[in-house]
């Protein structure tokens, strides 16, 4: 038996407003599987915020909401410093709104030996998944949601 052929890639899964309410910020969004996230997202009716370091991808991110006809920032960002991490958040909400999905797809590590991957993952490795969802707990706590309460919609 042979196999069915896949969906093509803009097939819609969902309502097109899905997402019409919504603020998504795609760390590593600018390219591979978070730049197909973040517009998976557009395609749905969210606004899209690009996260990366490097502003070639910021911008091919936009530009790749952008030909879809959604709406859609470049956000400078190294996810290890929570600093940047502050500051991003608060360049999206004062542009699209707060943020109310978060998809941290970024790694801020490069190509090292296997050799020295082991002490990379106590340090660098650890600080880039951490430092994201620690400074969104701290903006929705600033923003005055209760701990454990979902976000307003």
């Amino acid at each position: 038996m042979a196999l069915a052929e896949p969906f093509a890639v803009d097939h819609p899964f969902m309502p097109p407003d899905t997402f019409k309410d919504d603020v998504i910020l795609v760390t590593g969004g600018g390219t591979g599987l978070g730049k197909a996230m973040a517009q998976m997202f557009a395609r749905h009716g969210g606004r899209i915020a690009i996260a990366s370091r490097k502003e070639e991808h910021r911008a091919a991110g936009v530009a790749a909401i952008e030909a879809l006809g959604g709406t859609a920032i470049g956000v400078a960002l190294d996810i290890r410093d929570p600093e940047q991490v502050t500051r991003a958040f608060d360049e999206i909400e004062a542009s699209l709104g707060p943020v109310t999905i978060l998809i941290n797809n970024a790694a801020g590590a490069s190509w090292h030996p296997p050799r020295t991957l082991r002490p990379m993952v106590g340090g660098r490795l650890h600080r880039s998944f951490s430092t994201v969802p620690f400074s969104v707990r701290r903006s929705c706590i600033v923003a005055g949601w209760p701990q454990g309460a979902p976000a307003p919609s």
